[in-house]
């Protein structure tokens, strides 16, 4: 949209506001993706929850601040105060996946997707094996195999 709004030049205010707000959802969108590959323990699992609530709060504070044109200067120091929580957290999320991985007492830090994967990946090598074994007891025996045959006996 911004650059469609540059090459067109377009000097409507509402489109520059959409734009911005639209710009702005992205951002914070790929933010929490980006927190998302985190694997967390179950005991940290609350804090990505949190921070996405942060994260999008953040990004609604400033599409409200854009479309309203708020100039107030308490507006932004709640700016900058959820601005300093949304960077703490996000720098948090690290951190307890790293515990996370050294945690002698996990569970398992993957998700319930995960979990069905693995089952899955699971039964389809279990049938592989079984078919392979099936196929190595009917393979007909090559010259060189029976050929020892013949020497064991």
């Amino acid at each position: 949209m911004i650059l469609v709004g540059m090459w067109a030049d377009v000097d409507a205010e509402a489109y520059w506001k959409a734009s911005a707000t639209v710009a702005i959802f992205a951002v914070a969108t790929v933010h929490v993706c980006l927190l998302g590959f985190a694997r967390l323990a179950g005991r940290f699992r609350w804090g990505y929850f949190i921070t996405c609530q942060i994260v999008y709060g953040l990004a609604s504070l400033l599409a409200i601040m854009i479309i309203g044109e708020i100039d107030d200067d308490g507006a932004f120091r709640l700016l900058a105060t959820v601005s300093i929580v949304d960077a703490a957290l996000t720098l948090v999320i690290p951190l307890q996946h790293r515990i996370s991985k050294t945690d002698t007492h996990r569970t398992s830090v993957l998700t319930a997707l995960d979990d069905r994967n693995v089952a899955g990946i699971d039964g389809e090598i279990a049938r592989l094996k079984r078919r392979i074994s099936e196929l190595g007891n009917s393979a007909p025996k090559s010259p060189a195999a029976q050929m020892i045959n013949l020497n064991e006996r």
